[in-house]
């Protein structure tokens, strides 16, 4: 998309402005998916088009290059920032890759969780002073924009997707919730609170993030509100 995204440890480096991102404090340990991982570890499955479950490559450890049976996995500069903040967290999590996760729908048939589960993080701004929301809500819920209105304290749009990668690092249709600039202010709808297990995005279109609801809650620090419409 043109922007340059340089990362420099626990910093991120965009055009030349430095931001400090969040999540890298020390927490607990818990599971992912139901499957115990070792804290600090995790497995990175990457799902080609026209492969079954059965075929899918799994491989684990701390670096962004994985091999496994001869060949590696690379990680998308995205989801290698998830997954050091994760790691240095020493919370349990899985990331696993497919064709295509740009929407919740087609995340979680991919996954094959239900559509609930799967997290969208939505980036807003303010109108009168840019300031930047990131609405934390579930797939099968929509926002109700005079709950958006109040909660932002004033009109708010969504920020367009060429925007995205430049305020956060992460491209459109891959912004995940973990690893955003301090800057940013995470909101999380309540509708969240209903999974153990969330899935949410890996920092690019083909990658899934798999962790605890508590553990995710924790990194992300952000207030839980009712924003979802009623009746979804």
């Amino acid at each position: 998309m043109g922007q340059e995204v340089v990362e420099f440890g626990l910093f991120l480096r965009v055009r030349g402005h430095l931001s400090h991102i969040r999540g890298h404090e020390p927490a607990g340990e818990e599971h992912a998916g139901g499957q115990v991982l070792p804290g600090g570890v995790h497995r990175v499955r990457e799902v080609q088009a026209g492969q079954g479950e059965g075929e899918v490559r799994c491989a684990a450890g701390p670096d962004a290059r994985r091999q496994q049976e001869g060949r590696g996995v690379l990680l998308s500069p995205g989801a290698s920032r998830v997954s050091r903040i994760l790691e240095e967290r020493g919370v349990r999590f899985e990331l696993r890759s497919f064709p295509d996760t740009s929407t919740a729908e087609l995340a979680a048939r991919s996954l094959g969780v239900e559509l609930g589960s799967i997290v969208k993080t939505l980036l807003f701004r303010r109108k009168e002073d840019g300031k930047l929301f990131a609405v934390l809500v579930s797939g099968d819920r929509r926002l109700d924009n005079r709950r958006l209105r109040e909660m932002a304290g004033g009109r708010v749009e969504m920020v367009p997707g060429d925007e995205v990668l430049r305020l956060t690092g992460y491209p459109p249709g891959g912004l995940s919730p973990v690893g955003l600039p301090e800057e940013v202010e995470v909101v999380l709808d309540v509708s969240l609170d209903r999974f153990e297990v969330l899935h949410a995005g890996g920092g690019d279109e083909r990658t899934m993030l798999s962790i605890a609801k508590d553990d995710l809650f924790a990194i992300c620090g952000g207030e839980m509100a009712l924003l979802h419409r009623e009746g979804d």
